[in-house]
């Protein structure tokens, strides 16, 4: 019988600010100042630390020299957008051409219709269900698009 696992106040801490922060209740630029956040939700300082340094990790928040923790602008342009997709486009040219050299086995039927879908999207310009697709090839990001 497993025992119940117990969230740490950081962990807590981490998720409320990163869904504020995804929601848009936090935006791009705000100084995220820990004796605030602390009242605010209601703990300690020190969790909300840990946590802003977890979101500084997983690059939703920046340190910025003079100014502390800030939210981090993570909307995705089109530029960026096409910038991504080559980005990922290399990345599987790479793996594929790995995978070949050493002639790694790998299932062509699980692999050729995530292709022609991306392929598919990329073509149709359809942006929103991207992520989508890139999370059921294992591969995640954390932007949010423009609307």
């Amino acid at each position: 019988m497993e025992k119940g696992h117990k969230e740490t106040m950081e962990t807590k801490c981490y998720k409320e600010i990163k869904r504020r922060i995804q929601s848009g209740e936090y935006e791009p630029g705000m100084r995220l100042i820990e004796t605030g956040l602390s009242r605010e939700l209601k703990i300690s300082r020190t969790p909300v630390r840990k946590a802003i340094a977890m979101l500084t990790a997983d690059g939703f928040v920046e340190n910025l020299d003079y100014r502390g923790a800030v939210v981090k602008n993570s909307k995705v342009t089109k530029d960026n957008y096409i910038e991504i997709l080559d980005i990922v486009g290399l990345f599987l040219k790479h793996t594929v051409h790995r995978i070949e050299t050493k002639k790694i086995r790998f299932d062509q039927r699980i692999i050729a219709p995530k292709k022609l879908e991306l392929e598919w999207q990329v073509q149709n310009g359809n942006k929103k269900s991207l992520p989508e697709i890139l999370s059921s090839c294992h591969l995640r990001t954390n932007f949010t698009f423009e609307k």
